[in-house]
């Protein structure tokens, strides 16, 4: 009855073959009574990859690909949390996440999969219930909502230099590039609707957060695993109104990696004239602070994203070596920072930073 009720397939990585339907495994069963109701006309179908110790043959998950083209495929691995080339191999293979624990993988599946979340109960009155067709994978009869996040959980890792479709976007069907589709449905569609915003021309400051992690214990450095299919990059982000330098330096870490961190000190500050922006009439200057951090007591106990999501598509403790070498990196920044305290480069104290309240 529960598989009725969800439709979805849970999969040992030993035992995927042409026979899915004699392996089905529930690793949810557990949390099947904290939903009280599904609707009956939602059947999306999830593959959960139960894998121990980065296990999984890349293969296995290309041939589900392939057979589920609209499928979640799911990985999870506690091992792959400190694992960054097996996250990547998963991905390039075909899989939309690699979990580390099940509530995570729960939350997404609630949320992005079957659409059972708060937010849809909030939300659903106030925005349009026509259906779209995913342009990605196809995926038919989403609503306006669904399709704003199903989109980053199931595509996150999608090249933005890969155009997606041939009418624009699926909802407005406006033609949105340069501004890569995942951007356009998150500013202009959904809960966002109402907040475009407007070109002005005008010069711009941006302040932006970089923060470089390092774990006390084990001398391994928090990347995160970039929209896109970039590859890893320091936790960080623009700053928001109202919002202090060092506080966005501890939100985007939250938010992009699932780690909350201390600050320890600065590493350096960043200005930047970046010309008029490619889509706007916007003239952009961006100042950037480079912090030095470490997982605060809570931190030390989290295990780092797992879950896609408009932020990123997950993180990981990743060694020097692996940065160095071993790992695809969005640019040279990971390499650049991380290099910079292995030589034991300065830290300079957070009091040379001077933030004052609005």
């Amino acid at each position: 009855m529960m598989a009725e009720c969800w439709d979805v397939t849970c999969v040992r990585s030993s035992r995927v073959d042409q026979n899915l339907s004699s392996d089905l495994l529930s690793i949810i069963n557990n949390f099947v009574e904290s939903i009280e109701e599904i609707p009956p006309q939602i059947k999306v179908k999830a593959i959960i990859i139960n894998s121990m110790e980065c296990s999984c043959p890349p293969a296995d998950i290309s041939w589900l690909r392939r057979a589920y083209a609209t499928a979640f495929i799911c990985v999870l691995d506690l091992s792959a949390s400190h694992n960054p080339n097996y996250r990547l191999l998963c991905f390039d293979s075909g899989a939309n996440m690699v979990g580390y624990d099940s509530s995570s993988v729960f939350n997404t599946l609630r949320q992005s999969v079957l659409f059972t979340s708060s937010d849809f109960a909030l939300t659903t009155d106030v925005i349009p219930s026509s259906t779209y067709t995913c342009p990605y994978c196809g995926l038919q009869d989403l609503t306006e909502l669904q399709l704003y996040f199903h989109s980053p959980a199931y595509h996150i890792n999608w090249p933005n230099s890969v155009k997606v479709g041939q009418s624009g976007c699926p909802i407005c069907f406006k033609d949105h590039y340069p501004e890569p589709l995942q951007v356009h449905i998150h500013d202009h569609h959904g809960p966002h609707a109402h907040s475009i915003r407007p070109d002005r021309n005008i010069t711009q400051l941006y302040s932006f957060s970089l923060v470089i992690c390092r774990h006390p214990h084990t001398g391994k450095y928090l990347l995160c695993q970039e929209f896109a299919n970039q590859g890893f990059w320091c936790p960080g982000g623009a700053v928001d109104a109202g919002e202090s330098l060092s506080a966005a330096a501890v939100r985007e870490t939250l938010e992009e990696a699932g780690v909350h961190v201390s600050l320890r000190g600065l590493l350096g500050i960043e200005h930047h004239p970046m010309g008029q922006a490619s889509h706007s009439r916007n003239h952009l200057v961006k100042i950037r602070v480079v912090f030095f951090a470490e997982p605060s007591q809570e931190g030390l106990l989290q295990l780092p994203k797992s879950s896609p999501d408009f932020e990123s598509a997950g993180a990981c403790w990743c060694t020097m070596e692996e940065i160095e070498s071993q790992i695809k990196l969005r640019g040279g920044e990971p390499k650049k920072w991380c290099r910079y305290l292995e030589n034991g480069g300065t830290i300079y104290p957070l009091e040379l930073l001077i933030e004052r309240p609005c």
